[in-house]
């Protein structure tokens, strides 16, 4: 409205102030689950069986036993949900803002309970909040042949039973070096810190090494049945020396019985191949290395391929035999005369293939084709 006797002057909006907000690795993860393979709550259960399968898989190779997994799945209802965490519906004090009843009904959620058992090195009972309630943090990280290693399938698992289901993750494990205890952890994770939360904490007695996940998940088995079949019927092609087994309730049970007791040998860790390293990754070695001479740091074992008389050869090269308080252009010198060295390539023997008479036999046991032909290459390498 036109004041009397004057006139409208226009406000003008000063520029929106933007405010840096710093998240953590579970925030960023929870609000972008698809990364890790949650897309939607069929994909979500899916990936959570294949997550805790694999980590049972290497627990159990990393000792050199044969693998025997079993997953149980059970379907869980909203009013059994509701009772474990302790819920009470209460009647509606106002029921026409409330959907009818049957709406809710064909708009539920399905939740499903995921137990996981595997036979292999377990965890200490001070390492499973870690292990399990801390988004990247894990024992895979380095140069190492690993199925995983973000640190981020069975934490994915944790954070999405929390945002579908809120039941916390229960471990029960018996570590390799015990004989009779075991513990059994129920934890949370704090979203915001990226820190376990450690509900239950106690000595147990587990009859058998190894470990046993539950989780509760919200999912859609029927959309993803035939992936979940699909995926352990190809795992047990590729690991005929395993026992596998896979239960939907009194639905379906499926058991993939091993053929072989030829166990791939456990993955050794290497360093990294001077042709493959930048100024970044040299900079992190230098910076965690104990050593202060440059021919040490080169054949401590985080460089591969350089032995000590070509590690000599180049310090004449670097102009230096330290390589203690290096300045960020030493870092460049020394990350450009290790890229352009010529050095033997990548030891293959570091690896841990399945192998061809695992494979022919697994091919054999799960395909049945009339004819069946395998053949193995020596390993290879790609810009080191």
């Amino acid at each position: 409205r036109m004041p009397a006797g004057g006139t409208t002057k226009k406000q003008k909006r000063g520029p929106a102030v933007e405010v840096a907000v710093a998240k953590s690795a579970a925030e960023f993860f929870t609000e972008n689950q698809n990364i890790a393979g949650f897309d939607n709550p069929g994909k979500s259960l899916f990936t959570t069986i294949r997550e805790l399968v694999e980590n049972s898989l290497d627990a159990c190779e990393a000792i050199g036993v044969a693998p025997d997994v079993r997953v149980a799945v059970e379907e869980v209802s909203q009013a059994a949900l509701d009772e474990s965490r302790g819920l009470r519906v209460a009647s509606r004090l106002a029921p026409e803002l409330f959907e009818e009843e049957q709406v809710v009904v064909e708009k539920a959620r399905c939740y499903y309970r995921v137990t996981c058992r595997d036979n292999g090195c377990g965890m200490a009972r001070e390492a499973i909040p870690e292990m399990m309630g801390r988004v990247l943090s894990g024992s895979k990280y380095g140069v190492r042949q690993t199925r995983g290693k973000f640190g981020l399938g069975a934490k994915m698992a944790l954070v999405w039973a929390k945002k579908s289901s809120g039941l916390p993750v229960v471990v029960t494990s018996r570590a390799a070096r015990e004989r009779a205890s075991g513990a059994r952890v129920v934890l949370d994770i704090d979203i915001q810190k990226n820190e376990p939360r450690v509900l239950e904490d106690e000595v147990v007695e587990v009859p058998r090494r190894g470990t046993e996940v539950v989780v509760t998940v919200g999912g859609a088995w029927s959309a993803y049945k035939a992936r979940i079949t699909t995926y352990f019927q190809q795992l047990a092609i590729i690991t005929p020396y395993a026992d596998l087994e896979l239960s939907f309730m009194d639905k379906l049970t499926l058991k993939f019985v091993k053929r072989s007791d030829k166990i791939p040998e456990a993955p050794r860790r290497t360093g990294y191949h001077p042709t493959c390293l930048n100024e970044l990754v040299v900079g992190q070695l230098v910076e965690r290395s104990r050593s202060s001479s440059l021919v040490d740091f080169l054949c401590e074992g985080e460089i591969a391929c350089v032995p000590r008389d070509l590690a000599k050869k180049l310090v004449a090269e670097y102009g230096s035999e330290s390589i203690a308080k290096a300045s960020p252009q030493d870092i460049a010198k020394l990350s450009r005369l290790l890229r352009e060295l010529k050095c033997k390539p990548p030891d293959a023997s570091v690896l841990s293939p399945v192998g061809e008479y695992n494979l022919r036999l697994g091919v054999a046991k799960e395909v049945k084709p009339t004819y069946v032909a395998t053949h193995s290459k020596p390993g290879g390498h790609y810009q080191g």
